[in-house]
């Protein structure tokens, strides 16, 4: 077993895999819920109760489990991840932190409704004094069908109108991801993981190459028809112009082709004999 403790607060679509992940590298793992008692957790991974915004109740469990590694999948965009890292400064035993990213890439990014999470990470590093680990992949692979659905076209891939659908952006599993983190988290030194970003692509492609994969019809739809509404049209956006790769980088918006496509899944060297899953047809039939 690995001597590694490990804190993971939520327990939902990313919370719950990288938990199971965490524990099969052997870490010791406790999960931070409101309401543990319904939560199945694999056998010999603690749990506690928490509303996340009591500093006081959160560093006693942190210093009593004597966590190392705070791993964050909530899904607020306030303050709760602050409050979090303020309790595991305050504990004293915390020395990384990994804040709920897991999405299109926020570093640097002053303008964009993901702009806040750029600012907790850098709050988190910088004032708090944590170092973190951030990771960028993409669009969740099995979250295709949702990410290209219309209710108004049913079976078909669905792309905004103004856009192509031609332009590459990063897929990546939810179940990669998880063991991928895990396996880092628990493996490399911590000089390895302090205050980096971890770019991982399980796969890069357009949607125009998910629709032949998948053997469906493109149509171009309205926001309004888009079945994620507005948010998804937000994200197609984003990926029509280079945006959804995990080598966007906001700081450096003028990268040519040429450097954003050697950046792409850089982070995946981290690990460098894990194979990432590729998309299939079957996803969009279950």
């Amino acid at each position: 077993m690995s001597s590694r403790s490990v804190a993971v607060l939520g327990y939902g679509t990313l919370g719950k895999p990288i938990t199971h992940a965490l524990g099969a590298e052997g870490a010791k793992v406790i999960v931070l819920s409101r309401d543990p008692s319904k939560l199945d957790l694999p056998a010999g991974v603690a749990s506690a109760a928490t509303t996340y915004d009591d500093e006081a109740t959160l560093a006693k469990i942190f210093k009593d489990h004597n966590v190392d590694i705070i791993v964050s999948t909530l899904s607020e965009f306030g303050e709760t991840q602050l409050v979090a890292a303020r309790a595991g400064k305050a504990a004293g035993t915390v020395k990384l932190f990994v804040p709920s990213e897991f999405g299109t890439v926020t570093n640097g990014n002053k303008q964009s409704v993901f702009a806040n999470k750029d600012r907790i990470s850098e709050t988190i590093s910088k004032e708090i004094g944590i170092p973190t680990l951030r990771v960028y992949n993409g669009v969740f692979l099995e979250f295709l069908p949702y990410f290209t659905g219309a209710t108004t076209h049913p079976g078909k891939v669905a792309i905004l109108k103004g856009g192509k659908g031609q332009t590459k952006m990063s897929t990546t599993s939810i179940g990669d991801i998880a063991a991928f983190l895990a396996h880092v988290l628990v493996a490399l030194p911590y000089s390895q993981l302090e205050n980096i970003i971890v770019r991982l692509e399980g796969q890069g492609l357009t949607l125009q190459d998910v629709a032949k994969i998948a053997g469906r019809e493109t149509v171009f739809v309205d926001a309004a028809e888009l079945t994620g509404g507005s948010f998804i049209a937000l994200l197609q956006g984003l990926t029509e112009v280079g945006q959804g790769r995990s080598s966007y980088d906001p700081t450096e918006p003028e990268a040519s082709l040429e450097v954003i496509e050697a950046r792409a899944g850089s982070g995946n060297t981290l690990w460098k004999e894990y194979k990432f899953k590729q998309v299939t047809p079957e996803i969009f039939n279950n």
